[in-house]
């Protein structure tokens, strides 16, 4: 039950990260929900997928919202 929970926060991440930088920012904390749940299963391997991702969802966070305000 609750990776459908975490599912629905990266999902939810994702839809908002097409139109708002923001939604990267909740992308990344989905991430941080999978990792403690990886560690509460003793899941390795999610747990480094989901620093992975973490790491890629902070650096889309952080470009799209240098673009946003260098265009401004």
């Amino acid at each position: 039950m609750w990776t459908f929970w975490l599912l629905s926060t990266g999902i939810a991440g994702m839809w908002l990260s097409a139109r708002h930088w923001w939604g990267w920012l909740i992308s990344a904390g989905s991430e941080g929900l999978w990792m403690a749940y990886a560690l509460k299963t003793h899941d390795h391997a999610l747990f480094l997928m989901a620093i992975v991702y973490f790491v890629v969802n902070a650096r889309n966070a952080r470009r799209t919202w240098k673009d946003r305000h260098e265009a401004v």
